[in-house]
Order: C-alpha cells, then sequence, then structure tokens
C-alpha cells in the first residue's frame, strides 16, 4: 500500500491461512471489498502472534464509508492508517 493512504482492518486471525480465508469469505459477501487489494501482517500481541487482514481503501473518507457498511452488516471494522 502507498505510504500515508488509509486501510481498513476488518480482522485479525491467529494464522496467515485463517486470515486469507477471512478475506476470501469478506471479498465474497461483499462484491465492494473484491476490488481492493487486501494485505496480511504479522503482529506480536503479547507472547503471541496474529495476522492482521488490512485492506487499501486509498482515502481516509473511502476507509470510513468502508467501514461503516461492514459494520451496518455486522462485522468488525477499524480504519487504520
Amino acid at each position: 500500500p502507498a505510504s500515508g493512504a488509509a486501510m481498513i482492518q476488518p480482522g485479525a486471525s491467529s494464522s496467515e491461512a485463517a486470515a486469507a480465508k477471512a478475506w476470501t469469505n469478506l471479498s465474497k459477501r461483499f462484491a465492494y471489498l473484491a476490488e481492493h487489494n487486501k494485505s496480511v501482517s504479522p503482529a506480536k500481541v503479547g507472547d503471541g502472534t496474529v495476522y492482521r487482514l488490512r485492506v487499501s481503501a486509498g482515502t481516509a473518507a473511502n476507509a470510513a464509508n468502508l467501514c461503516g457498511k461492514l459494520r451496518v452488516a455486522g462485522e468488525n471494522c477499524v480504519v487504520v492508517r
């Protein structure tokens, strides 16, 4: 993703494979996500590692819009930079 580009994080998983599966499910359920680039990045949390699923949203306004749509549908979502 471009430096400074807004991203959304619709979830984090215990493995890279689980994060990839979550993306597959989300992008099938919400077609508007499929056009965006996703990334999975490991992050240390305590003694463990979680794999953050992040999606490039371009602008902060677009990130807020995408997260808003996901939340209305009952999904978790946070805007990240």
